[in-house]
């Protein structure tokens, strides 16, 4: 398993994809906080690493891993006083959910990240909302199950 291959082609998925591309102004690896993001560089998606849990099937075999990276995506609805953040928000994560679904492969119907990986699967969601006043964020966990 090479880690930094996973997160690295996990990460060119949110840049390649030809209807949520356009839709970020900011894609980064690097994890700010939403009140560290201005309303300019919304929507934003970060992406994390999250935790790593090995899957052993045998003692005599490598484990598999199962990697949780962590999605967080943030809209900002200020000088729009008629719009709440989850208006905005919500075709933002549906055009992430189908730039996941696109980029299974047409064999096994699987997400492998260039066979990277077993499968990669979209795990809990959590969302304000738009509690935040004019932002909105939603976190979420994808779970990527490794090839050894």
């Amino acid at each position: 398993m090479n880690r930094e291959n996973i997160y690295a082609a996990l990460f060119a998925l949110w840049g390649n994809d030809p209807v949520l591309a356009p839709m970020l102004v900011t894609k980064s690896r690097l994890l700010l906080h939403w009140d560290d993001v201005t309303s300019a560089q919304c929507p934003a998606l970060f992406q994390v690493q999250g935790n790593e849990d090995p899957m052993y099937a045998s003692i005599d075999l490598p484990p598999k891993w199962k990697l949780n990276p962590q999605i967080y995506v943030y809209v900002d609805t200020s000088g729009a006083s008629d719009r709440i953040p989850s208006v905005v928000m919500n075709p933002v994560l549906d055009a992430i959910f189908n730039a996941l679904e696109n980029a299974k492969s047409k064999i096994s119907n699987r997400l492998t990240l260039g066979e990277q990986a077993l499968q990669c699967r979209i795990g809990h969601i959590e969302t304000d909302e738009g509690v935040l006043g004019t932002k909105g964020v939603a976190i979420f966990t994808l779970e990527l199950t490794t090839v050894e």
